[in-house]
């Protein structure tokens, strides 16, 4: 097809002409072809800076290309030449009937009714002095020639699409009384008021809290696909383009050094930049697919083996649930036996409310519940001790574990773990949730647990691999974050533990924030920089990080660089007990995160490893040796407590949750 430019600057596809926006298939409304910009420096040409270098790609009708590269690749420039911002030292731009790279004045006008920006700033982008309804009724009576009724019409229209609603309370608001993520969405609308067919959004997140970055993106994402836009979306974050793009330019240095669909560029990239991009945000998002990982979700042939291990795993974890309700740790294993934890068991009741066996998780948290009834006297005098300047010694705090009848046992044990109380807790009012239960079943332990962690969530306490017992642990405060968080949510607290319950989430996310991140990532405790397999529990499920959230991406990509071998994630660096072997649940837990971004290749990985880790029998180990960190002390462990403990209910639990956010339904058939 020859493309010709008329004397207006207009081009028209030979043998087409001036028939408006060309259908899918046909010619694509935005061309870019070998378009390089050229910055002079004070006229000396040796010392001139190349921005954009020779580039050429092509969005076609309703597609959405990104284009990814760190601050300074050229993607800025290129946006601007492509909304006839600025022209280009060389090549063209043409979008349907527009020569974009020689616009007329008398053309711009009706060129930006068609393509529009949406710019990274949503606090520099709005008039301070005009009402969110006085700047969108300006496009609408500028370029669409509206009444002023008819533009008040619209504006309430543009604001319902972009979920600002009711419009009436948000038209006659000022920029200043809008959070950030309500302005970008006036900033969207402002875009959308033209009936636009292409939209250029330059890191139209970047600047927003980061619990509202992923909404931000999703809205775009929605709207291109409900009105058929095209979308250029310019970032540095190579995950984030996963959610709106089709396709990926990446730019490095003016130059485009890979270009591919999405997907592909994601998980199979080819130039060390893209690499080096994705691995500045989280490395396993770059790791391919086994070779025998299907192109999407598992198909139907691929199910069997998985669901297969998941019933597996739900008839271990029943057959051995006492008939008091608990989850025994593991039935063989000398140093569990007889014993069950709250971490393990809130997991494993996890993974079975998933799976659909509502009455053998309801058994378990009515068994923690009474566990708890019958220690609300000691957690009083607790409190009362502490209140009273009197600060309780740590064996006389509440255990770890538990005998199956709910006993403290007799045998001793680092005992003193406050996360198991805050895993109960999401973990019973989770559950309520999915089977829409009421928690008020629960509410008394609920109560006793929350009394107790808010009395005393930042005292030093043994980790969730119990040691340490010095430390303030990132991945305790967590948990404890976790299920504070969601009772408050429940709406199950009278309004003191609700107001206790707020401010010991804040604290601890602050108290997080400002000790425990260390080089970008969340560290195993506060003051370190040492990380930890659990860290990515503060991600999903507890959500003291968001998922968007840049601490959350490094913390990800921490925990697999310096933790996973081949899909077997260590607990920490330093790890001695049996040699420091790959543990199941943690390999689960990097999947859930994964699953949760939605890189399905990524968590099948785990999701494979744990099941080619099952015995015989399917029975799921707590770690496997097949890569040491610290293999001379392995033998040590061996003499003292036996084989490894298998099952462990915990790593079937976990089994059971990756499997279920991978999709993998009807697992058991139990309603």
């Amino acid at each position: 097809m020859s493309v010709d430019v008329d004397a207006a600057g207009q081009r028209t596809a030979a043998g087409v002409g001036n028939q408006g926006p060309s259908p899918l298939g046909n010619v694509p409304p935005l061309i870019v072809s070998g378009v390089s910009k050229i910055y002079a420096n004070r006229g000396r040409r040796d010392k001139a800076v190349t921005a954009v270098d020779n580039v050429s790609f092509t969005i076609a009708p309703g597609a959405a290309v990104g284009l990814v590269g760190a601050s300074g690749s050229g993607k800025s420039t290129l946006a601007k030449m492509i909304t006839a911002s600025e022209r280009p030292t060389s090549g063209s731009i043409s979008f349907g009937e527009f020569a974009v790279d020689r616009l007329r004045p008398g053309r711009r006008r009706k060129f930006h009714s068609r393509v529009q920006m949406v710019f990274q700033d949503p606090y520099g982008a709005l008039n301070p002095l005009h009402t969110v309804e006085y700047t969108l009724m300006r496009p609408c009576e500028n370029f669409l020639h509206m009444s002023g009724q008819e533009a008040r019409q619209r504006v309430h229209e543009l604001l319902e699409t972009v979920g600002l609603t009711p419009p009436t309370q948000y038209a006659a608001k000022l920029p200043h009384q809008l959070s950030g993520g309500q302005r970008q969405r006036v900033v969207i609308a402002h875009a959308l008021a033209c009936n636009p067919e292409l939209i250029v959004a330059d890191e139209p997140a970047s600047m927003l809290d980061v619990s509202l970055r992923a909404d931000v993106l999703k809205l775009l994402a929605t709207l291109r696909e409900e009105r058929g836009l095209s979308l250029l979306y310019i970032t540095h974050d190579l995950l984030s383009a996963r959610v709106v793009t089709d396709e990926i330019l990446v730019l490095n240095k003016g130059k485009v050094v890979e270009q591919g669909p999405t997907k592909q560029v994601l998980q199979h990239p080819r130039d060390s930049y893209t690499v080096q991009l994705l691995n500045a945000v989280a490395t396993p998002f770059a790791i391919a697919p086994a070779p025998d990982a299907p192109d999407e979700e598992l198909t139907a042939g691929a199910r069997a083996e998985p669901v297969e291990l998941a019933q597996r795993s739900h008839a271990v974890i029943t057959a051995n649930q006492d008939p008091n309700g608990a989850y025994p740790a593991c039935p063989t294993f000398s140093a569990y036996k007889g014993y069950a934890w709250l971490r393990d068991g809130a997991f494993t009741a996890e993974g079975i409310s998933r799976f659909g066996n509502v009455e053998s998780a309801d058994r378990f948290h009515d068994w923690v519940n009474d566990v708890l009834n019958r220690r609300r006297d000691q957690v009083d005098n607790l409190i009362g001790s502490a209140r009273a300047g009197r600060r309780p010694s740590n064996d006389m705090m509440l255990p770890a574990r538990f005998t199956l009848t709910g006993d403290d046992g007799a045998e001793p044990w680092r005992n003193f773990q406050t996360d198991g109380y805050g895993m109960w807790l999401w973990s019973a009012v989770t559950h309520a949730r999915r089977h829409n239960k009421d928690v008020e079943r629960w509410r008394s332990g609920i109560n006793v647990a929350v009394d107790y962690l808010t009395s005393f969530w930042d005292r030093p306490c043994y980790d969730w691999w119990e040691e340490h017992v010095e430390h303030r642990h990132v991945s305790t405060l967590a948990a404890i974050y976790g299920g504070l968080r969601v009772t408050v949510e429940a709406c199950v607290l009278d309004s003191g533990r609700r107001q206790s319950s707020i401010a010991a989430t804040e604290a601890i996310r602050t108290l997080v924030l400002s000790q425990g991140v260390a080089e970008g990532h969340l560290s195993k405790w506060l003051g370190t920089s040492a990380v930890d397999g659990s860290l990515t529990a503060c991600v999903v499920p507890f959500g003291l990080i968001g998922i968007n959230d840049p601490i959350a991406l490094t913390t990800i990509a921490a925990v697999s660089s310096d933790l996973d071998v081949n899909g077997g994630v260590h607990r920490f660096r330093a790890d001695v007990f049996y040699g420091g072997g790959q543990w199941l649940l943690l390999s689960a837990l990097l999947g859930w995160n994964l699953a949760v971004r939605g890189d399905t290749h990524a968590a099948l990985k785990y999701l494979r490893w744990m099941a080619a880790q099952a015995n015989a029998d399917g029975d799921l180990p707590e770690q496997v040796p097949t890569h040491l960190l610290n293999p001379a002390s392995r033998q040590e462990w061996v003499h003292r407590w036996g084989a490894v403990a298998t099952p462990l209910l915990w790593s079937h639990g976990m089994y059971l949750i990756l499997a279920d956010e991978l999709g993998l339904d009807n697992l058991g058939g139990i309603g």
